[in-house]
């Protein structure tokens, strides 16, 4: 009895060996496991589509608020139609996205999107002068870059690259060891997420974040210039530092010091900070790290490598 036992067991192994390694189930298997389905022109329709109804439901909750305080007398007409523009121009976009056939609409819908983008462009860079001045205030700054990089995304997402192509930083390879001495995750990334601070409401994130520890040294990835040190605790960012390289810059915020003076000439490698929880958009301790063109933030992931 104990040997028929034996022989069925060794039979049934037999079996479920042979049928794994059969070659067909072997091809078939593996494509399974690497084939990733790929992303249709429906698919990318809708998350534009999302994109653009979760900013236009955004502006139109403050423009809601605009409309209360222009009815109590605290601001001026002009003060409370201050989205109107910018929500005029969603619905368009919004339109050409929904009536896309295999047509030009895709094209058109990029066009405008480069215009705007070009517009804001112009628009960032005096803003930063009279910021860096105090002359205007941290949310006012961060409200235009905020919605460059929007349009900047929802560019993004239909494949396009970003407006303003640097050659420099293209051939970048960056990863976890460009900013630390060890390995840590990144906990938020480049695009829409839940706002940490007010978890009801979708917020637009412009960089990528590092879930590292408290005090832990951060190194500058590039040789550049210290264009920008501020240690405004009522600001988003908090402790930041701005690096100018070769046509393009990049941002570090949140950090609990400053290991840097402004104009100061750092090469790659270099202990530029440590990481923090500074700021009033923090929930604990992390690198908020960017890369800008011209002001406007793209996703920093692009100029990772695989690994």
């Amino acid at each position: 009895m104990y040997t028929n036992y034996k022989i069925s067991f060794v039979l049934i192994v037999s079996l479920i060996v042979a049928f794994y390694f059969n070659t067909d189930f072997a091809l078939a298997k593996t494509k399974i496991i690497e084939s990733k389905p790929k992303e249709t022109v429906k698919d990318k329709k809708v998350k534009v589509l999302d994109l653009i109804l979760e900013r236009e439901e955004e502006l139109n909750d403050r423009l809601n608020d605009l409309k209360i305080l222009y009815t109590q007398g605290l601001i001026s007409l002009n003060e409370s139609n201050i989205y109107k523009d910018e929500l005029s121009e969603l619905k368009q976009f919004e339109f050409i996205v929904k009536e896309r056939a295999f047509n030009n609409y895709e094209t058109i819908l990029k066009d405008k999107l480069k215009n705007r983008i070009d517009n804001l462009q112009k628009e960032i860079a005096p803003k930063e002068i009279l910021w860096q001045e105090g002359l205007i205030a941290t949310k006012d700054l961060e409200e235009i870059q905020e919605k460059a990089a929007l349009y900047n995304y929802i560019l993004d997402f239909l494949a396009e690259p970003p407006p303003t192509t640097i050659a420099s930083l293209n051939k970048k390879s960056l990863s976890v060891f460009s900013f630390f001495d060890q390995k840590f995750p990144i906990s938020s990334t480049f695009g829409f997420r839940t706002d940490p601070i007010n978890l009801t409401r979708k917020q637009f994130h412009a960089g990528i974040d590092f879930a590292a520890y408290l005090g832990t040294p951060i190194k500058a990835p590039f040789n550049g210039k210290v264009i920008t040190v501020s240690r405004n605790l009522n600001s988003g960012g908090g402790l930041k530092i701005i690096l100018q390289h070769d046509g393009f810059d990049t941002a570090y915020m949140h950090l609990s010091e400053i290991k840097v003076k402004q104009g100061q000439i750092i090469q790659a490698g270099q202990i530029i900070g440590k990481v923090g929880s500074t700021g009033k958009r923090t929930t604990g301790a992390h690198l908020h790290f960017e890369i800008r063109l011209k002001g406007i933030s793209v996703n920093p992931i692009r100029f990772f490598s695989n690994n």
